[in-house]
């Protein structure tokens, strides 16, 4: 994702304010660089187009140059020189386009508008809105990226799940190249806004000596369970997450192993398994 600066993050647009307005998001906070899937044909169009470009670039600069060189090897000056000019045109074409992409700003489908309750995006029919409050799952997956063994950046992708059906696909990349520094700063709006606040319903609920699900997962003070067994945090040995595994181990063995993006509100799976097991072994 390009990093445009700041003035070219434009504020909500009348469609978006106006369905903010009918989800009483509150006031608008600030605009994101995050991907999102309520547009996909455009991005889709959008991408395919640059594609094709690229493949007339290659086709109308490359062939001409191959020529252009055996002519010069030829000697045949002039004809050489006539050559090159299609391959200067594609690079003059190139150059302005990126010129002008840059200048236009984010796409629709490149921005999202954080509110004080809740985030809204461009769509085909003018925007979607969701509440933090009606946020229900989320699932994320998260990738950090080396090159020859240092860190370049980490890409982030949330599917975002609200209890009435609606479903969106948030995504971005924090780059660490250098000069080129950025932060996904969506990732930090959902982990305040909405994580946090499920881990702490989910405390409460777990102290009422209730259970608490994670899709095939339920965990309370007693212990971990799944569809075809369950164990107390006593026999909890390991509790693992690495290259995008989770790993519980009982007795010394996996006893249940997942990818993180597979976890439904990984976080509070994640801190709410940490703590009861810590509680556990305290209290031994």
């Amino acid at each position: 994702m390009p990093q445009w600066r700041a003035d070219q993050l434009s504020p909500p647009s009348p469609a978006v304010t106006e369905k903010a307005a009918d989800f009483r998001l509150g006031g608008f906070v600030r605009t994101h660089l995050a991907n999102h899937n309520a547009l996909w044909k455009d991005s889709k169009r959008d991408a395919a187009q640059g594609r094709l470009l690229g493949c007339l670039g290659a086709l109308l600069g490359v062939v001409p140059t191959l020529f252009a060189i055996g002519a010069f090897v030829n000697g045949r000056v002039a004809v050489g020189l006539l050559l090159v000019i299609p391959l200067a045109v594609v690079i003059g074409v190139a150059v302005s386009r990126n010129r002008q992409r840059s200048q236009q700003g984010p796409r629709p489908y490149e921005v999202v508008y954080e509110f004080e309750h809740g985030f809204a995006c461009p769509s085909p029919d003018g925007a979607f809105a969701f509440r933090w409050d009606a946020i229900t799952s989320i699932h994320q997956a998260v990738t950090r990226h080396f090159y020859n063994g240092a860190y370049t950046g980490t890409s982030h992708v949330y599917t975002i799940a609200t209890g009435d059906g609606g479903k969106i696909v948030v995504s971005g990349r924090s780059l660490d190249q250098g000069r080129k520094q950025s932060e996904f700063s969506m990732a930090t709006v959902l982990m305040d806004q909405v994580s946090e606040r499920m881990l702490t319903a989910a405390a409460a609920t777990v102290n009422a000596g209730k259970e608490v699900r994670f899709d095939e997962l339920a965990i309370g003070v007693g212990g971990i369970a799944h569809a075809t067994d369950s164990v107390p945090w006593s026999r909890v040995t390991g509790l693992t997450a690495k290259n995008g595994t989770v790993i519980i181990q009982v007795d010394g063995r996996n006893w249940w192993t997942r990818q993180v993006q597979l976890v439904p509100n990984f976080p509070v799976f994640w801190a709410l398994s940490q703590q009861l097991s810590a509680t556990s072994k305290n209290e031994r």
